[in-house]
């Protein structure tokens, strides 16, 4: 063999050598690449859909009926800014049975900026009776059902209303207040 044939064999054998290892490098290098991109992904997620308020599905427009005049121009005049809220509540919501519509008569006027919530929720137990979901500035919802797992029992209920106001570009909480109500199940 030439002097030069063995060097040959071996810058070949060196050559397929460090093209295994380049190979592993690579590989190594693509699989830590998937796992950083991988715990990103998993891990650094902005809020999914499932984390953020839902618009309320029965909303109307408008303004919540049975007012007086004189009731919609005061509530029309308060001025209104981006850290406040505006709403009515029926403090005193009656249903005719646990599973029957009642008035909750839940509004946010026209002159909000931003949307709201109601979350009603049972003064002895904490537990959540409503949630009505968001209501734009000029939205109502007169009537509703509660949304128990176990119906309310037969007469009155004392309740706070927890109204949060949410941003209308980033639909983040910026604020809340509470409102005390009773809600009365007949039969």
């Amino acid at each position: 063999m030439s002097k030069s044939g063995a060097v040959g064999k071996v810058a070949k054998s060196l050559f397929s050598g460090a093209k295994k290892w380049i190979i592993f490098g690579g590989a190594a290098v693509i699989f830590a690449g998937a796992a950083i991109t991988s715990y990103v992904f998993v891990f650094n997620q902005p809020a999914t859909p499932a984390d953020q308020p839902v618009f309320a599905p029965n909303a109307q427009i408008g303004i919540l009926p049975g007012k007086t005049d004189e009731q919609i121009e005061e509530l029309l005049s308060k001025t209104i800014d981006e850290n406040t809220i505006a709403f009515s509540i029926n403090s005193n919501a009656v249903f005719e049975n646990a599973r029957a519509k009642g008035n909750l008569m839940l509004e946010s006027p026209s002159n909000n900026i931003n949307y709201i919530e109601f979350v009603i929720r049972r003064n002895d137990t904490g537990d959540v009776l409503y949630r009505s979901g968001l209501l734009k500035p000029n939205q109502y919802i007169l009537e509703d059902s509660l949304q128990t797992k176990t119906p309310l029992t037969k007469g009155s209920h004392e309740c706070t209303a927890d109204i949060t106001l949410y941003d209308k570009e980033t639909l983040q909480a910026k604020g809340m207040v509470q409102a005390a109500l009773t809600i009365t199940i007949k039969t």
